[in-house]
């Protein structure tokens, strides 16, 4: 494993998302967007860390989910 990592950002729509995808199909080592992931765990169990609902909350989601990855 490499010590270099590379932090992808961008606005919405600008496909960091498919760039991710293609990056782990070709075998490197990825780590999802945390905020995405939460959105999805949130709207399945009518939870309210949205960051349209309760702002607080689900920074501190996030901050948690990616010390943890």
């Amino acid at each position: 494993m490499s010590d270099h990592f590379f932090v992808v950002t961008g606005g919405p729509g600008a496909g960091k998302t498919s760039l991710m995808t293609e990056l782990a199909r070709r075998g490197f080592h990825t780590i999802p967007e945390s905020g995405r992931a939460i959105i999805r765990e949130e709207t399945k169990s009518s939870g309210s860390a949205l960051l349209w609902a309760d702002r607080t909350v689900y920074a501190e989601r996030m901050l948690e989910q990616d010390l943890r990855a």
